[in-house]
């Protein structure tokens, strides 16, 4: 997955802690050997390279923890509207390449690019322990990158608690998720920064049985004739956004707030009451910048109460939000 994976456990012994977390790191690589759009060979990769062929050739088996991320992601998809799609691989390929070489998508390709995004166009079939894959249109292509590393972070904590790792937590970059907090704890202490220095935009959560996902701008962007494009796209229309916007989102899945988060930011501030009305259980925080350069933002109500006091803690990064305990 490109990213540093931490793992904080609290075990009987030693030699128990560092047998299950190697499980868990292992299940972490199976998934990545799964699900990575880098490797040619995974079912992913091949999911891809089928998109919209005819007579039976477009059908993938897949293993059943990818269909599990992937339905978790088009639930998402739905509720959002489309403001998170994981078919938008064709349009981030495009910003892919923008970045490295500090030019804007010729037009025409991010049109064509957007024809090919769809999550309508997904289809599952086969039988539960068997599923099939089937991507309708030609040219689609999954993108990973922003559920994957969720719903990775969950199965490792998952198979911990079942080789009884009871207290864990599991970062993969900025997607965690944990279990029991440490013990005589309230709960796993989760800092998280929205950029820049203002004390309002850095805080910690302290979260137990949770996950937590956090999506901006802060580390990858490109700036193209003084316009900053986010690695973050519309699926909608095929652009990098070029508003200030970074989203932390708290939920019992954490397949659901690795792509809730960038949805968010994707549909702004002004959507924000009415998407999250939709997903019961979950809190967020939204922070976008305004028409006039100004940050403003909104957060659930049960967001603020997840919140603790750390006034010594200095503000992190946002792809790299740390952990005390």
């Amino acid at each position: 997955m490109g990213v540093r994976v931490n793992a904080v456990v609290y075990a009987s012994d030693q030699r128990s802690a560092r047998e299950s977390v190697a499980a868990a790191f292992g299940e972490i690589s199976r998934l990545d050997q799964l699900l990575s759009d880098y490797r040619p060979d995974s079912q992913l990769s091949l999911a891809n390279a089928r998109a919209g062929q005819g007579f039976g050739l477009g059908i993938t088996e897949i293993d059943p923890a990818f269909a599990d991320a992937l339905r978790d992601s088009l639930s998402v998809a739905q509720r959002t509207d489309g403001a998170f799609d994981p078919s938008v691989g064709p349009i981030v390929q495009l910003w892919r390449a923008a970045r490295k070489s500090q030019r804007l998508p010729d037009p025409a390709a991010v049109s064509a690019a957007v024809a090919c995004v769809g999550w309508r166009d997904i289809e599952f079939a086969g039988i539960a322990n068997h599923p099939t894959l089937t991507l309708r249109k030609p040219g689609m292509k999954l993108d990973p990158g922003a559920f994957v590393k969720g719903y990775a972070a969950q199965r490792a904590v998952e198979l911990l608690r079942s080789r009884g790792i009871d207290h864990a937590m599991i970062a993969i970059a900025g997607d965690i998720s944990c279990s029991l907090p440490p013990p005589h704890q309230q709960g796993w202490r989760i800092a998280v920064s929205h950029g820049g220095s203002a004390p309002q935009r850095a805080f910690s959560l302290l979260l137990s049985n949770q996950s937590v996902s956090t999506a901006g701008d802060t580390e990858q962007f490109v700036e193209i004739d003084g316009k900053r494009y986010s690695h973050i796209v519309d699926p909608r229309t095929g652009l990098g956004l070029t508003n200030r916007a970074a989203a932390t989102v708290v939920s019992h899945s954490a397949t659901t707030a690795d792509a809730l988060d960038t949805a968010l930011c994707v549909a702004g501030l002004d959507q924000f009451e009415v998407i999250m009305a939709r997903f019961p259980g979950c809190e967020a925080r939204l922070e976008a910048s305004t028409s006039d350069g100004a940050f403003s933002s909104r957060e659930t109500p049960g967001f603020r109460s997840l919140v603790v006091p750390d006034p010594e803690r200095q503000p992190l990064n946002i792809h790299s939000p740390t952990f005390t305990h």
